[in-house]
């Protein structure tokens, strides 16, 4: 045979053994099980990702972590044996387990301040306040948001709205005579410091707006 000939053939005889060898480890089943395993895992993670574009809340910070969880299973049943595919799904499982904790840390956070939310739009729904609160002791025991609320319903309960109105009053008061002064600084921390202590109040949105104004 000529050069050419022979180069050719030889071209020819690579690539049918190479498709041989890529068929075959392709119908090794402990490939084929890897392979199943990190497919159902990126399209998992994919799902999660996805949520990030949706408006956040303890529903969706939730419903991310199911599904992380059921894709960190899915990397981590890739066989050590097949080190193509078990090198790539231990580097996304590290990556997963930190995104989980991440999550976990933030919800509870999440889930604090949409119970104050609900507070503040249902102050004479003191009882559906107390059982949010209460499901928030069970879900995140210790937490120190579980702390505040407490201190939200105990304030609810006990302070009259009469007292409150002279309260604000006598701050309202005294912001005026800070700005009058120029003394701007004095004026927000004083406003903040009355919506801090009251914020399940609707005067704590009155200070709000008055910090916004100042």
């Amino acid at each position: 045979y000529g050069l050419e000939t022979k180069i050719l053939i030889a071209i020819v005889t690579v690539s049918v053994l190479g498709g041989l060898v890529v068929f075959l480890e392709r119908e090794d089943p402990a490939v084929v099980n890897a392979m199943n395993h990190m497919s159902a895992a990126n399209a998992t993670r994919q799902k999660a990702e996805a949520l990030h574009r949706v408006e956040r809340s303890s529903q969706t910070i939730r419903e991310q972590i199911d599904l992380f969880s059921e894709a960190l299973k899915e990397y981590q049943a890739v066989p050590a044996s097949v080190t193509d595919y078990f090198r790539p799904a231990s580097e996304k499982a590290r990556e997963i387990e930190k995104a989980i904790r991440d999550l976990k840390e933030t919800l509870p956070v999440f889930r604090a301040e949409e119970i104050r939310a609900f507070l503040k739009s249902h102050a004479d729904d003191l009882d559906g306040v107390k059982k949010l609160v209460a499901e928030f002791r069970r879900d995140f025991p210790g937490h120190p948001e579980g702390v505040k609320l407490d201190a939200l319903v105990k304030e609810a309960t006990t302070v009259k709205p009469e007292d409150l109105t002279a309260q604000y009053a006598a701050v309202e008061a005294e912001v005026d005579a800070f700005v009058a002064q120029d003394r701007f600084g004095d004026a927000l921390h004083a406003l903040k410091s009355f919506a801090d202590a009251h914020p399940s109040s609707a005067f704590a949105e009155k200070a709000e707006q008055r910090i916004k104004e100042t």
